[in-house]
């Protein structure tokens, strides 16, 4: 620790927080064949450093609206995607607006995008796999549960 009375510094904080990400984050192979060392965030960081939940629990909580969403909405919706992006995809560094040594989110194939966003919300396996056909169908064993 750093500073006066060894009160940690924001370069601390923010070193111990992203190489506490490196190390839970796990390699895996997109669409692409590209491979990305990927972080799961947990609830409470989507909620915090992305103002939003991950939809299946936001679902849980308030049930979609049948309704499009205004120019606003997408916009930001836009700009949290790129927040959960940014968050989610460790290696190589990726940003919105890069700097030295980082890609830009535009620089990411588009399926792979998808992936590393389906990613932080569960949707896929560290293997690879996709989640959403454990899904339960009407009427199936776990749909009961």
């Amino acid at each position: 620790m750093s500073g006066e009375n060894h009160i940690a510094s924001v370069q601390d904080l923010r070193a111990m927080r992203l190489a506490e990400r490196a190390a839970k984050a796990v390699i895996v192979t997109a669409p692409s064949g590209a491979r990305y060392r990927l972080y799961q965030p947990t609830p409470g960081e989507m909620l915090v450093l992305v103002g939003m939940l991950p939809q299946s629990l936001a679902a849980q909580i308030s049930p979609a609206e049948d309704r499009s969403l205004t120019l606003e909405e997408q916009i930001q919706l836009a700009r949290q995607r790129a927040a959960v992006l940014e968050l989610v995809i460790v290696e190589p560094a990726v940003a919105l607006r890069p700097r030295d040594e980082e890609l830009s989110l535009l620089d990411i194939p588009e399926a792979d995008r998808e992936f590393a966003w389906r990613w932080a919300y569960g949707e896929i396996a560290p293997d690879g796999s996709d989640l959403s056909s454990f899904r339960a169908a009407p009427g199936s064993a776990s749909a009961a549960c």
